[in-house]
Formats: structure tokens, sequence, C-alpha cells
């Protein structure tokens, strides 16, 4: 099991490249959401093309808008590299305890770190989901202390874990892909398993 030196410096190093990632490409995560919440235009079978939302949202909200959901978004790609590759790690040990070091350890210690994955990340996603969805009150707030007071408020707590099952269908096959492969790949190559 690694030290607490070792999972922080492991954690900085991850976390700071995916947030990274997760702000330049908040636009693009943006307008896909922004896609998938329309409904279909019945005399096309289609919703709004993604420069179409694009336009609008430069329109209605200035280029600042196409960043709206940027630090809900960066701190859900930093839990998310810190919750997989820690959990990984350290599922991995106590594994390797019962099974041998291959197939299916791996694919049991990768299941693991998708439903310990998913399950941190649910509760940033329904509340990015919610910041990218929202339009300006009022009084000029739709932001992030606003979206999590209304699911406290109207929904409880379990209102954060709203689309679990279906963030972990996708998620937990993802991870366990990922880290099978990764896994092969370092065999391949000749480097120790992770």
């Amino acid at each position: 099991v690694s030290s607490a030196r070792d999972f922080c410096a492991d954690t900085c190093f991850f976390d700071l490249p995916a947030a990274t990632a997760a702000a330049m490409t908040n636009p693009m995560d943006l307008i896909k959401t922004k896609g998938q919440m329309q409904a279909r235009d019945p005399s096309t079978g289609t919703g709004q093309r993604p420069s179409v939302i694009l336009g609008t949202v430069l329109r209605e909200e200035g280029v600042r808008g196409l960043w709206k959901g940027t630090v809900p978004g960066a701190t859900r790609a930093s839990i998310l590299t810190a919750s997989q590759l820690v959990t990984y790690s350290e599922v991995k040990a106590h594994v390797l305890c019962y099974l041998d070091d291959g197939f299916l350890a791996h694919l049991c210690t990768s299941m693991v770190t998708g439903f310990v994955a998913t399950t941190t990340t649910n509760p940033v996603d329904v509340i990015k989901t919610r910041v990218y969805a929202a339009r300006k009150a009022a009084n000029g707030e739709a932001g992030i202390l606003t979206q999590v007071g209304g699911i406290v408020k109207n929904e409880g707590l379990g209102g954060f874990l709203k689309g679990w099952t279906a963030s972990y269908l996708r998620l937990g096959p993802q991870t366990a892909i990922t880290f099978l492969v990764y896994e092969q790949v370092r065999k391949v190559v000749g480097l120790d398993a992770l």
C-alpha cells in the first residue's frame, strides 16, 4: 500500500492535467450537454445543430458563457482521475492477497475502481449538468451554490446520485477496459504492472 507522500504526488501529478483538459474543452462539453437536453424538432426529428447552440450561448451569455460550469467540470475530471488511479492501486494491492496478478485480478480491481469513480463523480456530474442547463435567475445567479441548494432543498442528498446507474453502466466498463488494456500494454512493453 502506497505512502501518503506517494498518494499526494500521484494525485497532484494526474489531477492538474485532468483539470486543465476539462477547463480547455468546457465549451464543447457545454454545447454537447445543451444539445442532449433539447427536445427533438418533430418536423426534422433532430435537435439544434451545435453551431446554433454555440450562437445562442454567445448571443445570450457572451464568450464567458462558454465557460459556464468550468469549475464543476474541472473538479469532476480531477475527482475521476484521482479516484481511478488511487482506487486501482490500493484495491489491487488487496486483491493480490487472494488472486494471482493476472486478468481476473485486473478485472475485479477495475470493476471496483469503476464503482468508486462513479460514486465520487456523480454528485459533481449532477451539479455540472444543472449549471449548464440553468438560465440566469432574476437576480442574475445560476451558479454552483444555487444549484447545490436547489438539489438539497428539492430532492434531498439522494438528488446528487441521480443517474448513478446510467453513469456506472458507462464508466464501469470504460474503467475496466482502460485498466485491462493498460496492464496488458505494460506487460507487452516490459514494464512492471501498476
